[in-house]
């Protein structure tokens, strides 16, 4: 993980996602300190990055969440 992405980061990744959902073959993204090169094949891992990216955005602002979710229930849920 790359500490200190930026939001240009987060839309270069969109932008490319968007470009394979939408037919092209492969992207060039740059991210971070990085260039590469994906295909339809990687959209799970573009879209994993950009999650990253994000969640690095939030943490960044002050805005991120542990993703802990507390259920309790006295009737045995």
């Amino acid at each position: 993980m790359i500490i200190g992405y930026t939001q240009a980061d987060a839309d270069n990744v969109w932008a490319a996602i968007m470009a394979l959902v939408c037919g092209q073959r492969k992207v060039r993204v740059t991210y971070g300190d990085r260039t590469v090169e994906y295909a339809q094949a990687d959209l799970p891992q573009l879209r994993g990055i950009h999650r990253e990216i994000l969640a690095d955005l939030a943490r960044q602002a002050g805005t991120a969440t542990s993703g802990c979710i507390r259920v309790t229930s006295c009737k045995g849920l």
